[in-house]
């Protein structure tokens, strides 16, 4: 005869698992060791940064919570917002697939640049 089930395996569903846990991210490191990034917004000028990290930090918190700003001049002389840092470019990539379901521009890169 089967045991019944216990009341924790009956009433277990699914969950969804956010790849992006802001407890469990690495601290900074000047080891020289590759940090993984993500790119969530570009803008023309180095001043319309802060707005643009301030927008998500109103509208998108969930989002970027636990990850740092930095700001990098890409080669077009545009300013990129990359926000981390993360262990692996599977945990990028991971956070990506949050943003872009919101909706939100990402890709993942490079953790590098000067805080924000």
């Amino acid at each position: 005869m089967a045991e019944p089930a216990t009341e924790t395996e009956e009433t277990q569903e699914p969950a969804e698992i956010a790849a992006l846990d802001p407890v469990t991210l690495p601290p900074a490191a000047n080891d020289g060791s590759t940090r993984y990034g993500i790119e969530i917004g570009s803008v023309a000028k180095r001043d319309e940064l802060r707005p643009l990290w301030r927008e998500y930090l109103t509208k998108h918190a969930a989002l970027v919570a636990g990850l740092q700003p930095r700001r990098v001049r890409a080669p077009d002389n545009r300013w990129r917002l990359i926000a981390g840092p993360f262990a692996n470019a599977q945990d990028a990539e991971g956070a990506c697939s949050l943003f872009k379901r919101a909706e939100r521009p990402c890709a993942a890169t490079v953790y590098a640049g000067d805080a924000l």
